[in-house]
């Protein structure tokens, strides 16, 4: 369990404090959380946690595309991003420059998304396989 840093502020007390949950296995990682929407919030967890993020794969139900996203994406270097609403890619360089080695899946156009194993070699694909990922 990872979470921000101890200065940061819940701008809505309504919602859950943001927090994210890596699980590893042998060389792939997946980082997931709850509330990483907020773009403060993806500040503050790059800020406290650094390089305890950096993960193989990425999964947010959503998340905004601004100027706090790009320190977030860096600091976790997923090859593969896994997004739960359809979001529009910006056409801002620094943020094409973000995404640029990231394979980007989204459930919303591509369906279900599946992390797989054969024993030796992993990947990310869609459910019916038009779309596939090696993690080796």
């Amino acid at each position: 369990m990872l979470k921000p840093g101890p200065d940061f502020v819940i701008s809505d007390s309504s919602r859950p404090r943001p927090l994210a949950i890596r699980v590893a296995f042998e060389d792939v990682s997946v980082l997931t959380g709850e509330a990483l929407d907020d773009g403060s919030a993806l500040a503050s967890l790059s800020e406290a946690q650094g390089e305890k993020l950096m993960s193989s794969v990425l999964y947010l139900r959503s998340i905004e595309m601004d100027d706090s996203t790009r320190p977030f994406l860096r600091a976790v270097s997923p090859r593969a991003l896994i997004i739960g609403e359809s979001v529009p890619l910006p056409a801002d360089k620094d943020m094409r420059e973000a995404l640029k080695n990231i394979s980007v899946f989204d459930t919303s156009t591509d369906g279900e998304i599946t992390l797989e194993s054969d024993g030796s070699g992993r990947s990310v694909e869609t459910y019916a396989g038009e779309k596939k990922l090696n993690l080796q």
